[in-house]
């Protein structure tokens, strides 16, 4: 009976550590465009998310060049779809401030452009 109580109270810690390892790891999603700042923590990861419909248009998503890449990296961009768009996932990697653009493109024809202030704390 002890041996069943200890593996029980062993199975209860590892599921609370692997939902607070799940919960430490989530990526914030940053909304607020330009002017307002969006302020993300050193060391954490983020998404912006915007949207893209092929089907309606074929304009797509372009990160501009010209931010702050000490500030902020680049993970990836991942297309989920004409109903939820394209995210783009970055990363703090410095404390300080830059702001992202993004140009809807077709070819050489711009559509749409947003920009984010992103603050490094």
């Amino acid at each position: 009976m002890v041996f069943k109580k200890a593996i029980f109270t062993n199975l209860i810690v590892l599921i609370f550590v692997m939902l607070m390892q799940i919960s430490c790891n989530s990526t914030a999603v940053i909304n607020k465009e330009t002017p307002l700042e969006n302020e993300v923590i050193l060391g954490q990861k983020f998404k912006i998310n915007l949207p893209e419909n092929h089907q309606a248009s074929k304009f797509t998503w372009c990160l501009a060049d010209d931010y702050n890449k000490a500030i902020i990296k680049e993970i990836n961009t991942v297309w989920r779809g004409n109903n939820n768009g394209v995210d783009f996932v970055f990363e703090s990697t410095e404390k300080g401030k830059t702001i992202l653009k993004f140009n809807s493109r077709f070819y050489k024809d711009t559509s749409e452009v947003k920009s984010f202030i992103i603050s490094v704390k």
